[in-house]
């Protein structure tokens, strides 16, 4: 998806993605690309990113992503941006969640972002974390919000690799980073944070 402008507000209802892809959508160009909502939508293919917002020919304006009660049945990286951000899940589940290399669900890059841009929370999100690669957050964030409510990660605490799973990594480089908080959630494995 790209644009010099205008190319923002797009809604995916009931929809399945499924095959084998670089992205789901590679998002690039100016002020556009914000706006997205997929409500009870599916995944079940293989790609490097669903949602995927690199560093070149992008900017911070890219912003408000919102799932709702979706099902994200892949072992890929579900969302993966370096400029740009503003993203919600509610009651979303993820299910079959087992890559064969260290694999982050989320990854919010960039040590350099406009105010207002960071904020990434989740509510009622239910993920397993089915082998000790299958990471949930790496975060690079200067400032801004993470927040996880009443989330549930726990569906394979009893495996023997479950507690050395690196389930999230924060490093925001030179600067105290976001905020971040675990609400009344079950979290399996290791959270790791680094600071300048």
């Amino acid at each position: 998806s790209t644009s010099t402008g205008g190319a923002q507000d797009y809604a995916f209802d009931d929809c399945i993605f499924t095959g084998n892809w670089r992205y789901g959508a590679n998002l690039t160009g100016g002020n556009n690309n914000s706006e997205w909502h997929f409500g009870r939508c599916s995944w079940a293919g293989k790609w490097q990113s669903f949602l995927y917002v690199g560093t070149a020919n992008t900017s911070d304006q890219f912003l408000n992503y919102w799932f709702d009660h979706c099902k994200y049945w892949s072992s890929s990286i579900w969302i993966d941006m370096a400029k740009g951000g503003n993203i919600k899940l509610t009651d979303c589940d993820v299910s079959g969640y087992e890559p064969a290399a260290q694999t982050y669900l989320f990854n919010l890059r960039g040590r350099s972002h406009a105010r207002g841009v960071c904020s990434f929370k989740a509510s009622g999100l239910r993920v397993e974390q089915k082998t000790r690669f299958a990471g949930l957050m790496y975060c690079e964030w200067e400032q801004g919000n993470i927040g996880f409510k009443d989330c549930d990660f726990s569906s394979q605490a009893y495996q023997p690799f479950a507690a050395g799973v690196m389930s999230a990594l924060f490093s925001p480089g030179d600067s105290s980073g976001a905020q971040v908080v675990f609400d009344n959630c079950q979290i399996m494995g290791r959270h790791h944070y680094t600071t300048g």
